[in-house]
């Protein structure tokens, strides 16, 4: 790929020609052309002043080239100069994202916004709720879309006291991703599920899901899981417990918003969207 002029850049230019002569054609000239607009003096010494030449140079390139690979089936005619304040935020998280649930979605972003037919998906917003997600709720994200479940169940977790008249919410939104051996943190489950809500991805409802042995399979954990920090007890408390506390479970349901739907599709690749870029 040519790059037109990196006089500017001094010491640094050998760096950006390392960027990207590894990359085959024509994937280097389909991310040269998308990332006309950003390949500027200024952000890059921005980007080497910050992090450092070797830091740089070893995890940009390696981003890069996913960037590139994503890119390179798509045709050039199709290939559009990515909006500077979409790509350029991304690349500067690119320098240094190196957890692959979240790179993939900033990288599948950054394509979205580089393809005439798909760029109307991409938003200047949708980076910064990348930037507020965890990488366990990127894999959330990715099983909710890779499932085509636009809901899943949901227990609300309360622990009713009928000797001091009152109720304390355990787990606000218990969910399968509960014990999901693919999380981190599964035992974070529900703090991912409210943050999920709160970033207008997800939403809650008190309606319930037809599928009630799916509400089953969730009580029979809870209560389970009630059973065994019961038996942790000792004789005071336990007799204490079983005499006055009881565990209320409400079905709820979890369900993707539309602005949840827009922003999948903007971060989540499908055969569907590398098809329609490539005819």
């Amino acid at each position: 790929m040519e790059i037109k002029d990196l006089s500017g850049l001094g010491s640094y230019a050998p760096i950006i020609h390392e960027l990207y002569k590894d990359m085959a054609q024509p994937a280097a000239r389909n991310v040269g052309l998308a990332l006309g607009a950003i390949t500027s003096v200024g952000l890059f010494l921005h980007l080497l002043t910050s992090w450092g030449t070797d830091r740089l140079n070893i995890c940009l390139k390696n981003n890069l080239e996913k960037y590139a690979d994503r890119m390179k089936a798509v045709p050039l005619e199709n290939v559009t100069e990515a909006p500077p304040e979409i790509a350029i935020p991304i690349i500067e998280k690119l320098s240094y994202v190196t957890n692959e649930d979240l790179r993939n979605l900033y990288i599948e972003l950054l394509a979205k916004a580089s393809i005439n037919d798909l760029n109307s998906t991409a938003h200047p917003s949708f980076v910064n709720i990348i930037n507020s997600l965890s990488p366990d709720e990127a894999i959330i994200l990715r099983d909710l879309h890779n499932t085509k479940k636009k809901s899943i169940p949901c227990i609300e977790v309360r622990l009713l006291d009928s000797n001091k008249n009152s109720s304390s919410r355990m787990t606000p939104y218990y969910t399968k991703y509960d014990n999901d051996l693919e999380l981190t943190y599964s035992e974070n489950a529900s703090a991912y599920i409210s943050n999920l809500i709160g970033l207008g991805i997800l939403q809650s409802s008190d309606m319930v899901l037809k599928k009630i042995k799916d509400y089953n399979k969730l009580e029979k954990i809870v209560n389970k899981e009630y059973d065994l920090a019961k038996n942790k007890l000792n004789d005071e408390e336990l007799e204490y417990s079983s005499k006055y506390r009881k565990l209320i479970l409400t079905k709820m349901q979890v369900f993707i918003t539309p602005f949840g739907e827009l922003f999948l599709e903007a971060i989540l690749s499908s055969k569907i969207d590398i098809n329609d870029s490539v005819n």
